[in-house]
């Protein structure tokens, strides 16, 4: 009887052992979390993503260990004729279960923040991406058709019939700038840019 009481405060200590050690880790990373999401909002980078990456790995499987525990106990309260269970108190029980319980709750808030600066990240660049973007695009649908007349312009026929024209040179290079420049407004008209 002695030694069984004996196993059963160690099992206890170990659980509680457990939980504190638990939630020691996941306040301390909290800070560290403060100090990511701060960075994050200033200076993002990709080394910054691959770091928040790994820890949400690790938070998923912390979960799913601390999701099995809280499982554990919280069928333990209901099942209160099991004879391995005779040393523990139904408040003892549900004081394990409520410590699991708010450990798993945690690391589920934690892998949240964690997903929200993942996707707030991903968007920031999506929105800078699109800015470049949008200003290749203006550049090419003007420079497009300048390069075509320059293709024209630059065959070697012997009969092309501005050639022979002697302003031919400045009324092309002008026609040019004039759709150049008409592009720009067409695209300050629409709101593109």
């Amino acid at each position: 009887g002695n030694s069984q009481i004996t196993v059963a405060d160690w099992i206890k200590q170990l659980i509680l052992s457990v939980s504190a050690s638990y939630l020691e880790k996941l306040i301390s990373f909290e800070d560290e979390q403060s100090e990511l999401e701060d960075a994050m909002l200033h200076r993002g980078n990709d080394e910054q993503m691959a770091l928040i990456m790994r820890y949400r790995s690790v938070l998923r499987k912390i979960n799913r260990n601390l999701a099995y525990q809280k499982d554990i106990f919280s069928e333990a309260v209901y099942e209160e004729q099991n004879p391995l269970l005779r040393h523990f108190s139904s408040t003892e029980l549900r004081d394990f279960y409520e410590k699991f319980e708010r450990l798993h709750s945690m690391t589920d808030l934690y892998y949240d923040q964690l997903s929200d600066l993942v996707e707030g990240y991903l968007s920031t660049t999506s929105h800078q991406i699109n800015e470049r973007m949008k200003v290749l695009t203006i550049v090419s649908t003007i420079f497009i058709p300048l390069t075509f007349i320059a293709g024209i312009y630059g065959m070697n026929f012997i009969y092309m019939p501005e050639l022979q024209m002697p302003n031919g040179y400045f009324t092309v290079l002008i026609a040019m700038a004039l759709g150049g420049v008409a592009g720009l407004i067409w695209f300050k008209i629409r709101g593109w840019w």
